[in-house]
């Protein structure tokens, strides 16, 4: 069929032309109306938030409990806030290590998108920060801050060596640790210490530094444990992927001994590091994650991180005895403790 060269009815109009939507004036010129995206911006944290964990920051606060007689009305609202600020410093580093799964299910950047997710983790932290400074105090919100410079600061040090491909010395990496994983245990302490009357502070208050040493040498222990347990814990695998941390380029305590001990130590570092300084990350074959592993093995990496943490144990069981011996005995804070055991 022929197109006809009949030319256009101008009595005919297009229906798109009769839509013609306009903005009323007075909506125009209207002033300012905060708009209604509480949904969007919560969910890609509540999404976080809901899939299955250990929740062991919330089991923490209840084991302090008995030592600190912190009261309820402050209790209650100090599991909200530190739950909420522990899933979102878990999406944040979701994204900072690339990481595309939690908990064995899709990471929330990638349900949501990286924008998205951004835009929801940092309106989450500035609605945390109003509720703490009306919930529990201005004392906390000042102490939320400084531990969150410490969390930050020690996250620069991670981010930083795999960027720039460097590993560092042993020494380095338990100050990264302290920083990183240390700070959210120790918000929490000196949160508990504020609802007892205390100042909260991390020195000179009696009352917070003989509980802060065991804080530290937990948050240690944690995070050397996770470190080893990546690489080598079937269960680790199925949550997260296989030697995850290979694939960010983590510099965790077992590849810092490979790196610093083995006779393979270049050929480690070339198959973790295959490219430049700032390219993007392709992650590792298996069978590169199995040499690295098998490195690992022969220079006594994974027996002198056993080590260490057996030496870490010790220390965490000497410190809580004496603080036990002080406040009273814990025993839900000895069963959490012994639930941490590689």
């Amino acid at each position: 069929m022929e197109p006809s060269n009949n030319p256009p009815n101008d009595n005919q109009t297009n229906p798109r032309e009769e839509e013609k939507p306009t903005l009323p004036k007075t909506t125009l010129l209207a002033p300012f109306q905060p708009v209604n995206a509480e949904d969007i911006c919560r969910a890609p944290i509540e999404y976080t938030q809901a899939l299955p964990g250990k929740a062991t920051l919330t089991k923490f606060i209840t084991a302090l409990e008995s030592w600190f007689q912190t009261p309820e009305e402050y209790l209650t609202p100090m599991r909200e806030i530190t739950a909420t600020l522990f899933t979102t410093i878990l999406v944040l580093d979701d994204i900072e290590d690339s990481t595309p799964l939690r908990r064995g299910h899709p990471a929330a950047h990638i349900k949501y998108g990286l924008g998205q997710t951004v835009n929801s983790a940092t309106y989450t932290l500035m609605t945390l920060t109003a509720s703490i400074a009306q919930r529990l105090g201005e004392t906390a919100l000042q102490i939320f801050f400084q531990e969150l410079k410490n969390l930050g600061a020690g996250q620069a040090l991670d981010l930083h060596w795999t960027f720039e491909q460097k590993c560092p010395s042993l020494a380095e990496y338990l100050g990264m640790v302290d920083n990183k994983t240390g700070s959210l245990f120790r918000l929490v302490v000196r949160w508990m210490r504020i609802g007892t009357g205390g100042t909260g502070a991390d020195t000179g208050d009696e009352g917070n530094e003989e509980v802060l040493r065991l804080v530290a040498l937990l948050g240690r222990y944690y995070q050397i444990r996770d470190d080893y347990l990546n690489l080598v814990d079937l269960e680790y695998t199925a949550k997260k992927g296989r030697c995850e941390d290979l694939d960010e380029g983590k510099f965790s305590f077992p590849l810092v001994c490979t790196l610093s001990r083995s006779a393979r130590a270049t050929e480690v570092h070339r198959l973790v590091f295959p490219g430049p300084v700032g390219e993007v990350r392709r992650g590792l074959a298996d069978e590169e994650k199995e040499a690295v592993v098998e490195a690992m093995r022969e220079c006594g990496a994974f027996e002198y991180t056993l080590t260490t943490l057996e030496e870490l144990w010790e220390g965490v069981w000497g410190v809580l005895d004496e603080v036990e011996a002080r406040r009273g005995a814990n025993a839900p804070l000895r069963r959490l403790i012994l639930s941490m055991k590689v």
